[in-house]
């Protein structure tokens, strides 16, 4: 939720005539709630830009179908279930507690489906890892040198490891709302709410949720 001060903070950097552009690594649904204004929303760690009134995706750029296949296969073969993001719905192979959890967190629905790599038609969006802290980083440890240069991956919280399309930060995603933005009404100034820890290994100022 949002509380009152901070959607305060939103209004008044609208009324100075600022455009407010929401930065999360979170599906869009899951944010939509949380929207106070017009402006388009950067979402799953830069790979989607989307319409907050219309649900429309202006930009999605999902990890190739096949390079999600693998990095699935991967973690399934290391002992380990997963999220996985598909047209802005999550879908599982069982409903483990973990993934009940992450749901129930989220605040969306959890969608069974048997085996993913059986159910699997379309490209992820993402692929999301729930589980113990310290098994994860040699898990993400793992995975960033069989997919080295070929996926994003990093810890959006301690117990979340995520899989992302490789050049696909939130910051390049902000880059090109800013120029939109100057293009648009290059009067008004553009502010960037991020949301999370700073945890994206290739950027500095980064962040994930």
């Amino acid at each position: 939720m949002l509380r009152p001060r901070t959607r305060a903070a939103l209004a008044a950097a609208r009324e100075r005539g600022l455009r407010v552009i929401v930065v999360t690594g979170r599906m869009f649904q899951a944010v939509r709630p949380y929207l106070t204004g017009p402006e388009p929303v950067v979402c799953y760690q830069g790979a989607v830009i989307a319409d907050p009134a219309t649900g429309e995706f202006l930009r999605h750029v999902p990890i190739p179908f096949e390079l999600g296949r693998e990095a699935i296969e991967a973690i399934q073969g290391a002992g380990y279930g997963l999220n996985c993001y598909v047209d802005d719905e999550l879908y599982v192979e069982g409903a483990t507690p973990e993934a009940s959890r992450y749901a129930s967190f989220q605040h969306i629905e959890l969608h069974v489906v048997g085996r993913l790599l059986e159910w699997l038609e379309r490209p992820p969006t993402k692929l999301v890892v729930v589980g113990d802290p310290q098994r994860l980083d040699r898990l993400g440890a793992d995975l960033r040198t069989r997919f080295d240069g070929r996926l994003f991956i990093a810890k959006s919280l301690p117990f979340f490891l995520e899989l992302a399309p490789a050049r696909v930060c939130r910051h390049e995603r902000v880059e090109c709302l800013g120029r939109a933005a100057a293009c648009e009404c290059s009067s008004k100034g553009l502010g960037i709410v991020t949301c999370g820890a700073d945890v994206d290994h290739r950027a500095k100022n980064a962040s994930i949720t």
